[in-house]
């Protein structure tokens, strides 16, 4: 931004200095915006979910989208493949990688379907609080914390909870 100190650009004056640096900022910002990529206008701070949910939607914008929902569905089992593979290898970051793949794709999936995931999550871990609650209490009604009883019985309590439908 500077050529006429760097380069072989003349300047007369400090008035001319200053016109040579705007035009050289609205050539760059110019130059910035036709190579500006296509998601920079989503947060880095937005949530995991919120994010792959806005990319892949500006994504199918292009037209780089499944025809149908069986498509997104065949794709899961592909990543929950090689996710097993990934987890038989005992290598964290390749089982990280792969459960990172299958989340985006299930973000895909709630795109697909019109369902916010972050909102679906939420909801999600509110009804396993509601039922694991309902367990908590049943077990100490029995005089039993969650450490001394056992999964068959935790996963009837759960079952139980939700007959009762606690969400």
């Amino acid at each position: 931004r500077h050529p006429h100190v760097f380069g072989k650009e003349k300047v007369n004056s400090v008035q001319e200095v200053k016109e040579n640096w705007q035009k050289i900022k609205k050539q760059e910002r110019h130059q910035q915006n036709k190579e500006e990529n296509l998601f920079s206008s989503i947060p880095l701070s937005f949530p995991a979910l919120k994010r792959a949910q806005k990319i892949t939607s500006i994504a199918s914008t292009y037209g780089f989208d499944w025809k149908d929902a069986q498509g997104i569905l065949e794709k899961l089992r592909e990543e929950l493949q090689e996710f097993d593979h990934a987890v038989k290898t005992g290598s964290k970051n390749k089982i990280e990688e792969e459960l990172g793949d299958i989340l985006f794709t299930i973000v895909n999936l709630s795109r697909f379907f019109s369902v916010d995931a972050e909102t679906a999550l939420s909801r999600t871990t509110k009804k396993f609080l509601q039922r694991f609650s309902y367990i908590t209490e049943k077990l100490s009604s029995l005089g039993i914390t969650p450490a001394e009883a056992t999964m068959t019985r935790m996963d009837d309590l759960w079952n139980e909870a939700k007959a009762k439908d606690l969400k």
